[in-house]
């Protein structure tokens, strides 16, 4: 299987797509690149009479694929190769990517290792423990109090692949918990009431949240909400998503008494019809005052 195709499968149908903008060699511009097999817009904006639709992560089948290939992807980020190749190669179209979401966590977990103690983390959407193991691989000898909070399917399954971190699917869980780190990482925009869940996240929050991989809309001040269409990827469902306001998250958060430490900028990007937009996604590192 191809490095392409493991993106493609381990990851969720957005980032998948994302991973396709920054793997392209296809010679295709990223706005061709953005339709679905049918003919319509694969990603396209929606208006607020179409939340009520169901998001596309109830869906066994996006469970289904990183379950199959999670073993393989943990090839391209373990041993001494650059980050997104197997073993016992030198370069990948992976490389890029994959960069783009190491070294951003490499800071953040510089930020926060503890002394004493093991670094107690949330991870919000964490899937079946992406995170974990590449901590790990960035860490070796970084001890971690790992939990994660998912839906119960992949809960159900996390424990196969990630048994050394706790999995939670009900927020009742960790809700009356502290944790070092909180981490959110293209998991926020799929999130109906997402000030509410910053707002949940942040009453965790000892030391210090990141917010990763989301789609921010740099100059408006609403929320907007994307119908994501991945049945070409063998995804039986659409994905309801928002795009996020940068100045309505950052008040949320300095509101919830966290503060900006860093802004990260990364090479994800989606076009979205029928204006052709462009939405960028950034991650923030966020800090309790």
């Amino acid at each position: 299987m191809s490095v392409r195709s493991l993106v493609r499968e381990v990851t969720p149908p957005l980032l998948w797509n994302l991973a396709r903008q920054v793997l392209g060699k296809n010679g295709v511009e990223p706005t061709e690149r953005n339709r679905a097999d049918d003919g319509l817009p694969e990603f396209e904006w929606v208006g607020s009479d179409d939340e009520t639709r169901p998001i596309g992560y109830a869906s066994k089948t996006l469970v289904e694929s990183p379950v199959r290939f999670f073993p393989e992807m943990r090839n391209v980020i373990g041993g001494p190769q650059p980050y997104g190749c197997k073993p016992g190669e030198l370069k990948s179209e992976a490389t890029t990517f994959w960069h783009q979401q190491v070294f951003p966590y490499a800071y953040v977990l510089g930020r926060c290792q503890t002394v004493d103690r093991p670094l107690k983390i949330l991870d919000w959407g964490g899937g079946l423990g992406l995170y974990w193991h590449l901590a790990k691989s960035l860490y070796p000898d970084l001890e971690m109090d790992y939990h994660i909070h998912e839906l119960e399917e992949f809960s159900q399954r996390g424990p196969d692949f990630t048994p050394e971190a706790h999995f939670h699917h009900e927020s009742g869980d960790w809700e009356g918990d502290r944790f070092d780190l909180v981490i959110a990482s293209g998991a926020l925009q799929y999130a109906p009431d997402w000030r509410g869940i910053l707002n949940q996240l942040a009453g965790v929050t000892a030391c210090r949240m990141y917010l990763a991989r989301t789609p921010i809309l740099l100059e408006e001040t609403e929320p907007r909400t994307i119908l994501h269409r991945p049945r070409s990827y063998g995804y039986e469902t659409d994905v309801l998503f928002r795009a996020l306001p940068r100045s309505g998250v950052l008040d949320q958060v300095e509101a919830l008494g966290l503060r900006l430490v860093r802004e990260f900028i990364g090479a994800e990007e989606i076009v979205v019809h029928p204006d052709r937009t462009r939405v960028p996604f950034r991650g923030y590192l966020l800090e309790k005052v």
